[in-house]
């Protein structure tokens, strides 16, 4: 878990991540940074206390559950964060990234239209102004290219495919000059 994720306000109280198996979060006052006291049974109480400045808070819920309630916050959050496309009722995660090489360079980035999600994918020589551009739409079963480009078979010679269980299948370009 990321730092920025180990401390979060939810329901007026700081919560710290320690990572205890029954109790992932840990109240905390969001004035003076202390650990809140509980008056009660852990598994009941919803009346916490800063010992410091003797504010109270009440919690919506008893506290072990509010922890667990503000644990699947935080994973909600982080799943809200990761991109995905949807091919055939499955959800295929995606990052957007950028890979190549010193010459060329192949970038993929998913975005919302109108008609749904459409995933870029960007190539080309770095530091030309012709690229290619193909996008996929699944939602409404598109593949095209950017025909003000340069064509996807200008720019790519290989195409491989690597699918889940590490087999991988290829279409190369042939070159029609070279063969006898």
């Amino acid at each position: 878990m990321n730092s920025k994720d180990n401390l979060v306000k939810i329901d007026g109280v700081l919560w710290l991540y320690e990572g205890d198996f029954s109790m992932p979060y840990y109240a905390y006052c969001p004035q003076d940074r202390l650990q809140l006291y509980c008056s009660g049974d852990f598994d009941y109480s919803t009346n916490l206390s800063c010992e410091n400045c003797q504010k109270n808070f009440i919690l919506p819920r008893p506290y072990t559950q509010e922890s667990v309630f503000v644990e699947n916050m935080m994973k909600a959050k982080s799943l809200q964060q990761i991109k995905v496309i949807d091919f055939d009722n499955e959800a295929i995660p995606l990052a957007e990234s950028t890979d190549g090489d010193e010459t060329h360079f192949v970038t993929a980035k998913l975005v919302n239209t109108k008609v749904g999600k459409r995933l870029v994918v960007y190539a080309g020589e770095k530091g030309a102004s012709d690229k290619t551009q193909i996008f996929i739409e699944p939602d409404i079963k598109r593949l095209a290219f950017d025909q003000k480009d340069q064509h996807p078979s200008e720019v790519f010679v290989k195409l491989e495919a690597q699918f889940e269980d590490g087999t991988k299948h290829s279409i190369e370009k042939r070159d029609d000059k070279n063969r006898n």
